[in-house]
């Protein structure tokens, strides 16, 4: 069995009650609300439209343009699904960051770079390795099978791809892949790699239907500094992570979706992601946590059905938890909510294969954390 560190269970209620009381002090006056991400480019280029959603943070890599020369580029990776089928024929591919910093920001969609087909979720993260900085990027993987009942079911995974230090965005090779998704890799700037991650177990008890109940968890473990990355460090990592039992109540669900050590002077925060399923957003809030230079923080999802007239609803917000490493594990100090769907323009709603809009109009999946430096 996997060790466990037992937190204290803070509710989606609880969470959504702390965010009323101190949304004023975390918004800032130029920001009050997010904002809305237009694609553009893309129609053009595919001849029809698309939902998108679920964005990364910003990151700046090379692209060879017409001379041949790597240039740099802000780039935001992007989860588009088609309109005619939303559910499991998406694909992942990249946008260039324009206006960056301004309210006029867009992202630019960039057919030279290959995309990732039936994939979601995309994330990255910097790997200091021999003095030279490595890009390691993911994204969760829809691998389709049928069942016994000729039901059409997803095998999820995650898999990670690294540039191999070349700074070329269009040069990913694949590093490793393992099971489900929220699996994410940070660099804790010492040698040492933070893998976090969702491990799914089955119990012995029932639910009313009769199907078994599925217990989500978060998880964390540490690669040392002398552990190459590859497949069998981080199967091994996953396999042996650290269960933070209680992170989340029971019949909710948590992930962590983005991970940083907390340098000096970090005023503000940019979230990135997605909302309805359906349109990328971004905001900036204050740090909630400005003085806590070297400890881990990261940016979280919070999530649990709603039932309502029109079914159940996915209600998502999102959180800042903060950790202290110690002895080689994390300990978890607080948790701070931080946005939910409310703080977001109204927008279009991505019709599931339950053929309601009801389900998503209440997801708020903020994917990606930027520290802004003052």
């Amino acid at each position: 069995m996997p060790e466990t560190v037992k937190v204290k269970t803070k509710t989606c209620q609880e969470l959504f009650k702390d965010l009323e009381e101190r949304r004023v002090e975390l918004r800032l006056e130029e920001w009050p609300v997010g904002r809305v991400l237009p694609v553009v480019g893309l129609k053009e280029f595919f001849g029809r439209s698309f939902y998108e959603s679920n964005i990364s943070a910003s990151f700046k890599m090379g692209l060879l343009n017409e001379k041949g020369d790597l240039e740099e580029k802000t780039f935001i990776a992007v989860r588009f699904d088609s309109l005619e089928k939303p559910e499991g024929e998406g694909f992942v591919g990249f946008c260039i960051l324009e206006n960056e910093g301004t309210e006029q920001e867009y992202l630019q969609w960039c057919p030279q770079i290959p995309f990732f087909a039936l994939a979601e979720d995309p994330g990255f993260t910097w790997i200091e390795k021999e003095g030279k900085r490595e890009f390691v990027f993911n994204h969760v993987a829809l691998n389709y099978f049928y069942d016994q009942e000729k039901h059409k079911c997803p095998k999820i995974t995650t898999v990670f791809y690294t540039d191999d230090g070349t700074h070329n965005i269009c040069h990913l090779r694949k590093l490793a892949e393992i099971p489900g998704k929220d699996n994410r890799l940070t660099d804790l700037g010492d040698g040492w790699k933070l893998l976090t991650s969702r491990p799914e177990r089955i119990t012995g008890e029932r639910k009313t239907d009769g199907s078994f109940k599925v217990v989500k968890q978060i998880a964390f473990s540490l690669i040392g500094p002398d552990e190459a990355l590859n497949q069998q460090t981080i199967q091994r990592a996953y396999d042996e992570a650290t269960v933070v039992e209680g992170f989340s109540a029971e019949d909710e669900w948590a992930g962590i979706n983005d991970s940083h050590i907390l340098p000096d002077n970090v005023q503000r925060l940019r979230l990135r992601g997605g909302v309805a399923d359906a349109v990328p957003v971004t905001i900036s809030i204050r740090n909630p946590f400005p003085d806590q230079k070297g400890k881990i923080i990261s940016l979280c999802h919070r999530a649990r059905f709603d039932d309502s007239d029109d079914g159940q609803k996915k209600v998502y917000l999102a959180t800042i938890a903060l950790w202290d490493r110690t002895d080689h594990r994390l300990i978890l100090e607080d948790e701070v909510p931080v946005a939910t769907r409310y703080d977001f323009p109204k927008t279009k709603v991505k019709i599931n294969s339950f053929g309601s809009p009801k389900q998503l109009e209440m997801v708020a999946f903020l994917n990606g954390l930027e520290l802004v430096v003052s």
